[in-house]
């Protein structure tokens, strides 16, 4: 079946032409630096909302690769044009990639320059961080997880949304935690961020024969979060125990 069939037939089904911006949906993951079909279902959206500003498990694979940013900020722009004309529930779905773009525009290079102005100690700009840009990112996090909300009560149960209402919760907590430590440092109540110290290193060294760094087979929050926690529990709540012993 051609892709011309499948238009009509989505057209027929639904009412609406709107086959070519559903498969477009794609480009959401498969970015500049991801080959063509993304056989290998890298999910960089998932990875970058995800991982952690301050500890930076992707930071390395997103390192000096394409410009992220301006893609997502170019599908953003995208979703708001095509919402515009779209109904229920197809609307709000678009509306959800739109925010979800918009974040990750933001939050793909966030980790990078965190550390580069750390190191360079540029205390104008982490100070910039602090006070204006990590509580917008805070803000637009939570209009993504409101957004995502009203979209789940449209094609779901309710049961289930509690599971979202945490990973976001966990999201933000970390930005604001990140916003907090970058005070401590600007304010001198710390000397350094130990999490900033720490050599950034691959999450996937071993990536399939002929793809880049993007290319990250990690579709799982459990495997993205759940490292987080276990850094937590090695470099934090051990060695605190341990010396409490």
């Amino acid at each position: 079946m051609t892709d011309e069939q499948l238009s009509r037939r989505f057209e027929a089904c639904t009412g609406m032409d709107l086959f070519h911006e559903i498969v477009d949906l794609k480009y959401m993951d498969e970015t500049p630096g991801i080959e063509e079909g993304n056989h290998w279902m890298a999910r960089p959206s998932k990875y970058i909302l995800y991982q952690d500003v301050l500890l930076g498990l992707f930071d390395k694979h997103l390192e000096g690769g394409p410009d992220l940013a301006g893609h997502y900020s170019e599908m953003g722009r995208k979703w708001h044009a095509v919402r515009a004309k779209t109904e229920e529930p197809f609307s709000t779905m678009f509306e959800f990639f739109e925010c979800l773009s918009m974040v990750a525009a933001v939050k793909g290079p966030l980790g990078l320059e965190i550390t580069r102005l750390y190191k360079g100690r540029n205390m104008e700009e982490l100070t910039t961080l602090v006070q204006h840009r990590l509580p917008s990112l805070i803000t637009q996090v939570n209009e993504l997880r409101r957004v995502h909300r009203r979209l789940w009560m449209l094609t779901n149960k309710a049961q289930g949304w509690e599971d979202q209402d945490i990973r976001y919760g966990g999201i933000m907590a970390r930005l604001h935690t990140a916003a907090e430590r970058l005070e401590d440092f600007l304010e001198g109540r710390v000397d350094l961020l130990e999490e900033l110290e720490q050599q950034r290193l691959m999450f996937e060294p071993q990536l399939p024969d002929g793809q880049g760094p993007l290319t990250i087979d990690s579709n799982s929050y459990q495997r993205i979060a759940g490292l987080l926690i276990k850094w937590v529990e090695d470099n934090i709540l051990h060695p605190f125990f341990r010396a409490s012993q």
